[in-house]
């Protein structure tokens, strides 16, 4: 794990394992933008419902509770879901991030496997 500390605004950055990056996500919601890089798919319920199978994507969790996903094309994120809790969950070889918005009742269910790359820092607002 490679942990840089840059003016106090970068707090980690660079390739992770899930039980490490479980922990991070959980340490930093709220307090930090959570860039994640990796294999996952991505199941959305609530007014409609989605499903994006299993590619390369940019996961973004800020910190108020926006979650974002991005693929390699375009300025519109694939899914995201406004002002959402953010668990994460061990399965195995997947980590599952849920973000949970409650009115509307809506769940974003994004399944990581394999490798993958994080940033975690400190944004101006």
């Amino acid at each position: 794990m490679l942990v840089l500390w840059v003016g106090e605004k970068i707090y980690y950055r660079g390739s992770i394992k899930f039980d490490e990056l479980h922990q991070l996500v959980r340490k930093w919601f709220r307090h930090a933008t959570i860039l994640i890089i990796g294999e996952c798919e991505v199941d959305y319920t609530g007014r409609a419902s989605s499903r994006a199978s299993n590619s390369w994507r940019l996961i973004i969790i800020k910190e108020d509770g926006t979650v974002l996903i991005h693929e390699s094309v375009g300025r519109e994120p694939i899914n995201w879901q406004p002002n959402s809790y953010v668990t994460t969950e061990l399965k195995e070889d997947t980590l599952i991030i849920r973000a949970l918005r409650l009115r509307p009742r809506e769940e974003l269910v994004i399944r990581l496997r394999g490798e993958c790359e994080a940033l975690i820092a400190k944004l101006g607002t």
